[in-house]
């Protein structure tokens, strides 16, 4: 079962639909916390060509998260709260 994300009627609106006020997430449900991930290779070093450019960065973080995902049998519906910060 996935998580259900609510948005709630009177109060401040997700920016863009980006996340939900609200995410329930089922009684009796497996829960993964995915760790720190960055655009690295395999390795763990950043993939050259990648310095500073954010939006190849991002992308490269979301392949990486959803191939994770996809390992566990998840997809990005079955996420519940996701940080996101730059450097």
């Amino acid at each position: 079962m996935a998580c259900e994300h609510l948005n709630v009627p009177g109060v401040g609106q997700p920016f863009k639909n980006l996340y939900a006020n609200v995410s329930i997430v089922p009684a009796n449900c497996r829960v993964a916390y995915i760790s720190s991930t960055y655009a690295s290779d395999e390795e763990g070093n950043l993939i050259k060509g990648m310095e500073g450019d954010y939006y190849r960065q991002s992308k490269k973080v979301w392949e990486d998260i959803t191939a994770i995902l996809k390992h566990l049998g998840a997809t990005v519906h079955n996420i519940a709260q996701r940080e996101v910060f730059f450097l």
